[in-house]
């Protein structure tokens, strides 16, 4: 969680762009539940 936060923080100081950082963080929003679903996947077996 902290390398996406740090990853997030560096693109915002290099864009600036509240357009660019919406799409940033929706992406960054569908990866990490992405993440989770497989985890709990994983965890129960199906």
């Amino acid at each position: 969680m902290f390398i996406v936060s740090s990853f997030f923080a560096k693109c915002k100081i290099i864009f600036g762009n509240t357009e660019l950082e919406k799409v940033l963080s929706f992406f960054l929003f569908k990866i990490t539940l992405n993440e989770i679903y497989r985890k709990v996947k994983s965890l129960h077996g199906f």
